[in-house]
């Protein structure tokens, strides 16, 4: 298992980085939970989730919440933009918006929560 095998760096620590948790079943996440404390020492636990209300209690204790919210159709546009630039890709206008367009279809009612586990 990736969290029972200690870091190259010895003053680093590993991170599982766990999308949809809120999915999993209690069971899974009172798993989950064991896990974290067994192995608290080498490696960090980040939770995505859509809905947090859905992360069993002695978890969201042990974890920062951190919020994040839908970025505007400019910023988007502006770090496209950006990438684009920095990479030396050319590009146009009407395709940097087809992929915004895309970009929050897929994200329309999605608001991703994100918990990172502290120290047990």
């Amino acid at each position: 298992m990736f969290a029972q095998q200690r870091s190259l760096c010895p003053w680093a620590h590993k991170i599982v980085i766990l999308d949809e948790a809120d999915s999993m079943t209690e069971g899974a996440q009172q798993a989950l939970r064991r896990t974290m404390e067994i192995y608290s020492n080498t490696t960090r636990f980040a939770l995505a989730c859509n809905t947090s209300e859905k992360i069993i209690e002695p978890i969201q204790s042990r974890c920062a919440m951190l919020r994040f919210t839908k970025l505007s159709d400019a910023q988007i546009l502006a770090k496209l933009i950006e990438v684009c630039q920095r990479e030396n890709l050319e590009y146009d206008e009407e395709g940097l918006e087809a992929i915004v367009f895309t970009a929050h279809r897929r994200y329309a009612s999605r608001f991703k929560q994100f918990t990172i586990d502290c120290q047990f």
